[in-house]
């Protein structure tokens, strides 16, 4: 303040003291955000013919929130500008990167360390996990805003996915083993791709389907599949005419999110070729027996392999020896991939014939027949409708049991025993065409069996007579 004083001689100016008086106004503002604060700051300057000295304030502001891109290990994180309060630029930002499972905090690489100016920093080989980010805009030496909100998770990852290919839509023949891929080109077919791709890190973005190797044969237009999201991926179409022969190449690609790629070569092989070998062996002639024992060697396939294997049997009526129509081949009761021999259940009074049909895996097919013909029928009519020595006739017994047969070779069989039970000759019946071989076997000599035999041991049903071809 400055006064002036008045006397005779005029006037006389006398300092006296100069005040000055400065009210500094500040208003500090603290806002919390991400867990940060925000903090203000204040400059003084003068205001002609005021009272004081008026200090405005500003305040930094709040981080925006980043994002962040992985390509294999290396990050790069950008965000939006931030200002002060009074929309003055920032002097740089801090960036933190934390687990984004746990969210411990882990000192960022060089490329996003100390204050960056710039609006983006890139770090190279980060470690692999999953990571998320914040930053901090700072102004001056001591001056910094809240922390912004966490961007989402990136991945660093830098371990190639793993390929699991599998036939989708197939028609016509196709079959994959390993690496290799059959189709079958004698008919007209499809397939597509179907890839699983399986990712710990970074996570499955995509699969390619490359051109095809070789050829002209299959058809197939390259394609990128990244829907749905993490897979499966299907491939476009793989097609082929009929009387294709020619076999061709592939190569699949899948690919996770941080860019890792992984490659499959396929081999694309024509099997036009049936399986091939195998047998078929069962009787051929009449029984009593109503289980029929089938023997079937084993069939090969060098190219897509044995797929099925069926045992089937076709059946007609047997009428006095004769069989009627023969009926459709069906599938036993042994269904597929059967084991050798198989005992088929049969009834009396029917006619039997087998076929064994095995495929390959893309549906070529070999099938086994015989001309052998089973007629079940009666003990008399199998009797009767054997020639030669019936070394397999035991009377209903186990082959593995002995026989014994009572009488001298050339005569009648005068008594049996087996499986335990004594058999013994009825005297009162004629015997002329029963006799016993040198072997010590009952064969027969006519027409027909003359001779009558019944069990010592119940039950008495366990007897039985045949005589001139009629059952008694």
């Amino acid at each position: 303040m400055t006064e002036v004083l008045v006397g005779a001689r005029g006037p006389v100016m006398r300092w006296a003291r100069s005040i000055v008086r400065v009210c500094v106004v500040a208003t500090l503002v603290t806002l919390t955000l991400g867990g940060g604060a925000a903090s203000a700051y204040w400059t003084a300057g003068s205001v002609v013919g005021g009272a004081g000295v008026a200090a405005p304030a500003a305040a930094v502001n709040p981080g925006a929130q980043p994002t962040a891109t992985a390509a294999k290990t290396v990050v790069t994180v950008g965000w939006s500008a931030s200002t002060l309060s009074n929309g003055a630029s920032v002097s740089g930002y801090v960036v933190k990167r934390f687990d984004a499972a746990t969210g411990v905090q882990d000192a960022v690489l060089a490329g996003c360390a100390g204050t960056i100016t710039a609006l983006t920093c890139t770090e190279s080989g980060v470690p692999e996990g999953r990571w998320v980010y914040s930053v901090t805009p700072t102004f001056a030496t001591n001056w910094a805003g809240a922390e912004s909100p966490r961007s989402a998770p990136v991945a660093s990852d830098s371990t190639a996915p793993v390929n699991v290919l599998t036939l989708a839509v197939v028609s016509g023949g196709a079959f994959k083993a390993g690496s290799t891929l059959f189709f079958r080109g004698a008919a007209a077919g499809s397939f597509t791709l179907s890839n699983a791709l399986t990712d710990a890190g970074s996570g499955p973005a995509s699969s390619a389907s490359g051109p095809l190797s070789g050829g002209p044969g299959l058809t197939h237009t390259p394609t990128t599949v990244s829907t749905p999201a993490g897979g499966p991926f299907v491939s476009g179409l793989f097609s082929w005419p009929a009387g294709s022969t020619v076999s061709q190449g592939v190569t699949m690609t899948g690919r996770d999110v941080a860019g890792n790629t992984a490659a499959t070569a396929l081999a694309l092989v024509n099997d036009s070729t049936a399986p091939t070998g195998g047998a078929l062996t069962y009787l051929n002639g009449t029984t009593a027996r109503t289980s029929v024992s089938v023997a079937f060697a084993t069939v090969t396939d060098g190219e897509s392999g044995v797929g099925t294997r069926l045992l089937q049997r076709a059946s007609a009526s047997l009428t006095n020896g004769t069989c009627g129509a023969w009926g459709a081949f069906q599938t036993v009761n042994g269904g597929t991939n059967p084991v050798s021999p198989l005992a088929d259940t049969v009834s009396v009074g029917n006619c039997y014939k087998y076929q064994y049909v095995v495929s390959d895996n893309v549906g070529n097919q070999t099938v086994v027949s015989s001309v052998s013909v089973v007629k079940v029928s009666t003990y008399r009519d199998a009797v009767n409708a054997t020639t030669g020595l019936l070394s397999y006739w035991r009377l209903g017994e186990s082959a593995a049991l002995v026989d014994t047969f009572g009488g001298t070779a050339g005569t009648a069989v005068q008594s049996w025993s087996g499986a335990g039970i004594a058999w013994t000759k009825n005297t009162g019946f004629s015997t002329t065409d029963a006799v016993i071989t040198a072997q010590g076997r009952i064969r027969k000599q006519g027409s027909s069996v003359g001779a009558m035999y019944y069990s010592s041991v119940p039950p008495a049903s366990a007897d039985y007579t045949v005589a001139g071809g009629t059952e008694l």
